[in-house]
């Protein structure tokens, strides 16, 4: 009987250490809720059930990948649809006229640049600030499809440090309004009051 519960028990365990190594990958669209599984499948919300709505193909996607991370964050307003992974800058994309779903970059990162502020224009995929490794930065790069990796983009002035989803655009959205916060691994130390502009056409702060 003790045999047979600790099967059980390692057959439990083994299903969820599984669960575990598929991140979420959940996302809103025109109204609607999509989700990636680790079945290949692309799902939508329907009333109070997930609905298969297509089968996709993974480029270049290992289940390695995804150890220590539990999401994938999507990119509002990206076209094809982009995903970084939360603590690594990994990037993915979902091709829905193509079926695929991929990964485009080449990094190699773990803990890194949790709650940094990314956005997607101009075909262009942005990310500022975050912090990881004991500390929180302000840097400013942008994902290069030709080197397959992120480019820093030299700001001037500013805050040293940036780890916060306090942000808000202006209407031509040359102007990003950033209040910060100082963390340390992931715990928050301090918090601003100063409110911080930064435009992206002179990639000046004030």
């Amino acid at each position: 009987m003790k045999f047979l519960l600790n099967i059980s028990l390692f057959i439990g365990f083994s299903a969820l250490c599984e669960a575990q190594s598929w991140p979420s990958i959940e996302w809103l669209h025109s109204n609607h809720v999509y989700s990636i599984s680790g079945d290949s499948t692309l799902q939508e919300w329907s009333s109070c059930e997930w609905k298969v709505v297509d089968t996709l193909q993974f480029e270049g996607i290992e289940r390695a990948d995804f150890r220590s991370r539990m999401k994938l964050n999507y990119i509002p307003g990206s076209d094809p649809i982009h995903f970084t992974g939360e603590g690594t800058q990994q990037v993915y994309v979902l091709d829905t006229l193509a079926s695929t779903f991929k990964r485009v970059d080449k990094t190699y990162y773990r803990g890194y640049n949790f709650n940094a502020i990314q956005w997607y224009s101009n075909d262009t995929l942005f990310s500022l600030g975050g912090y990881g490794f004991w500390h929180t930065n302000a840097i400013l790069t942008y994902f290069r499809p030709e080197s397959k990796e992120w480019e820093i983009l030299p700001t001037v002035g500013g805050p040293e440090s940036i780890a916060s989803n306090l942000y808000q655009w202006d209407e031509s959205r040359l102007n990003l309004y950033v209040s910060w916060s100082s963390e340390v691994n992931g715990a928050e130390k301090e918090r601003s009051t100063k409110l911080w502009k930064l435009n992206l056409r002179s990639k000046k702060w004030r």
